[in-house]
């Protein structure tokens, strides 16, 4: 074999060799790139999920109070910030000289010195928010002028009267039990008194705010025609706001009474006919299903009060509350 033959050989041995090598490197060169994207693709991923938890977790933070809370410490917080600006105060952190005089300021408005602890409560509330130290609110002197607040403004807080069994009847000789409106505010006013709930168990503040979850709807109140009596179905009420227990709570009918929860609700029903997801106690307007709203239950027992010859402004709708507890005690009925 020639020189030239055994070079080209060598030559070719190289080229494969080499062109093998290559192939190697350019694999392992795809892998490392394929490793490179799965790395960067897994942290743009966990990127977008920390992002998604950040959210979430501000999410739950701000479902740890009812909708109303929040409206409270909203108009509060908003208060606290206009006396501070009018008066060029520096709101935060607040100092105790700063915290007093808002104390002596909100003495202005209110009577019960109870508001006055819960506006300032909410600047302390802020501060917990902002990480904030917040030893002022234990103060001596906060709680000097206080003390002296509650002396200066002493006063017998004004309690609505009871309503009564016999209070009832004369407003159902005022209504008419063909009338699907008076059948309805009748059903109403005894489910509130025997039942003892209060408002936001019974109607909405309105009537786009009306929540099945929290007011009772149809399908919440079961009849049950063995035994004659109704099953109330409550899952939210103002000591259940996490739906951890559903509480059965039944009315057993009066035979022969116009004061009768039971022959109530059924002539209701007879006469506002509705789907089992509406509210418990609604109007029918222009073929809409309206629920009866907290203004409409507060005017109208005003208005039948007046009606009756007694002092509306001694009652209001939580008088049926009042009125079925003292009722109760007084028959005996056992709290249990």
């Amino acid at each position: 074999m020639g020189k030239s033959q055994q070079e080209l050989k060598k030559s070719d041995l190289f080229k494969k060799g080499y062109g093998s090598y290559v192939d190697i490197v350019q694999g392992r060169n795809l892998q490392a790139s394929s490793m490179i994207d799965k790395r960067n693709q897994h942290a743009s991923m966990t990127k977008y999920e920390l992002e998604v938890l950040r959210f979430q977790c501000k999410d739950s933070a701000k479902h740890a109070f009812a909708e109303s809370t929040y409206k409270n410490k909203k108009t509060q917080l908003e208060s606290y910030f206009m006396f501070c600006i009018y008066f060029e105060l520096i709101p935060v952190p607040a100092t105790v000289h700063v915290l007093t005089l808002y104390e002596q300021f909100l003495s202005r408005s209110f009577k019960s010195v109870d508001s006055i602890k819960n506006y300032i409560s909410s600047v302390k509330y802020l501060h917990l928010l902002l990480d904030l130290e917040y030893p002022q609110f234990e103060a001596f002197h906060l709680r000097l002028v206080l003390r002296g607040l509650c002396r200066i403004k002493a006063h017998c807080l004004k309690q609505a009267l009871p309503i009564t069994p016999h209070i009832l009847l004369q407003i159902y000789n005022k209504l008419d039990m063909n009338s699907a409106h008076d059948a309805t505010i009748w059903c109403l006013f005894l489910h509130a008194f025997f039942l003892m709930f209060r408002k936001s168990n019974l109607v909405p503040d309105s009537v786009s705010t009306f929540d099945h979850n929290k007011q009772l709807c149809r399908d919440s109140i079961i009849f049950d025609c063995k035994r004659k009596l109704l099953l109330i179905s409550v899952k939210w009420s103002k000591t259940i706001q996490f739906g951890e227990r559903e509480l059965l709570i039944p009315l057993v009918s009066i035979p022969d009474s116009p004061l009768c929860p039971v022959q109530a609700f059924l002539n209701m029903k007879s006469l506002v006919c509705t789907s089992d997801k509406s509210p418990a106690y609604c109007f029918i307007k222009n073929k809409l299903c309206v629920p009866v709203t907290y203004r409409q239950f507060q005017t109208i027992l005003k208005q039948l009060i007046t009606e009756i010859g007694l002092d509306a402004s001694s009652y209001s709708t939580h008088s049926f509350r009042r009125g079925g507890a003292s009722w109760a005690f007084e028959a005996e009925v056992p709290t249990e």
